[in-house]
């Protein structure tokens, strides 16, 4: 882990900044009242979980910080379920070589995808869409997808990441490979197929891995792996914590719209995507971090980004790389 140190570049780079963002507007009154009302709350939760771990610390500070205000990334993806017809899923995002085809042809329908559309990737490729039952679901580069129905994938290569997102109002969706099926039960998972074996890899919640058959079952909490052989009765299991390198090509198309937003909505976002757990040191960070920002910067990757909204609302930030912990404190 190293150390950032304010330097004349840096100022340079706020400078820069600061030309692009707008003049910082007054919080509206509802929203002054939900930080007072929730500052002490959030306080109290974040200082009950003990001390500090010593570690190096990453501050980031900058005295023009102060009045910057800017947005990270480029658009918002569309989040909500399909509601154009019985089964149909839509695509949000997109890069590199993908492939639809529908029924054998081109695909008619720019963004949206219907049962019995197969989808691939090349190695440049990457997709995300939501489908029927509401997942989110983003596919790695070569990967080869079907869709069976609209809560039903089948995967012959490669990999998807799949998202339930609100588990009280989303279905179950299923994972169909050579090697067995992989069921949801409200979580966040990967699977993976190759020639020989599959792999399950759950984020948080519980996934069941089924043979074939339908005869075994195979149950995996969060922070846990799943691998299994082709036509093998047993799995090996195997711990993955929510932070690890295997998730980061996960979160390589998504995107967060921070302009007008509190900053910490962008911080718990941004620690979803990463697995990490947030934590506010200090009652004046989670003041600050309730402020919204402002203008735009595109195209920053994630951590740059999270670099200027520290220094835009006086944050500092640790990383403890190994719990997968991001602290958050105030400074002067």
């Amino acid at each position: 882990m190293t150390r950032d140190k304010n330097t004349s570049q840096d100022d340079k780079f706020i400078a820069e900044l600061l030309q692009l963002a707008g003049p910082r507007a007054d919080p509206p009154v509802e929203r002054a009242e939900r930080v007072r009302a929730s500052v002490r709350a959030h306080w109290q939760q974040s200082t009950a979980r003990g001390r500090r771990p010593r570690r190096e610390r990453l501050v980031w500070l900058s005295a023009a910080a102060a009045a910057l205000v800017m947005a990270i990334g480029v658009v918002q993806p569309w989040r909500d379920a399909p509601d154009a017809g019985a089964g149909m899923a839509r695509i949000v995002s997109q890069a590199g070589s993908v492939t639809v085809a529908q029924g054998g042809e081109a695909p008619a329908r720019s963004d949206t995808l219907m049962p019995g559309d197969r989808l691939e990737t090349g190695a440049d490729g990457a997709l995300i869409f939501i489908a029927a039952s509401g997942h989110e679901v983003r596919v790695d580069s070569d990967t080869r997808l079907e869709l069976l129905a609209a809560d039903r994938l089948a995967l012959t290569a490669g990999a998807v990441y799949v998202d339930s997102r609100d588990a009280a109002t989303v279905a179950s969706l299923g994972v169909v490979t050579p090697h067995g099926v992989a069921r949801d039960i409200g979580t966040r998972f990967a699977v993976r197929v190759a020639d020989d074996a599959v792999e399950v890899l759950v984020r948080d919640g519980e996934v069941r891995l089924s043979a074939e058959a339908g005869a075994d079952d195979w149950p995996a909490g969060a922070g846990e792996g799943l691998r299994r052989l082709a036509g093998s009765a047993e799995v090996e299991r195997f711990e993955l914590p929510s932070w690890d390198e295997r998730w980061s090509w996960t979160r390589e198309l998504a995107s967060f719209d921070v302009d007008g937003s509190p900053a910490i909505d962008y911080l718990e976002w941004l620690c979803r995507e990463y697995g990490w757990t947030l934590r506010m040191a200090d009652q004046e960070a989670v003041a600050r971090a309730q402020e919204a920002t402002r203008g735009d910067v595109p195209g920053l990757p994630a951590l740059d980004s999270l670099r200027v909204v520290m220094r835009t609302h006086l944050l500092a930030f640790e990383l403890d790389e190994a719990r997968g912990e991001l602290i958050v404190s105030s400074v002067d």
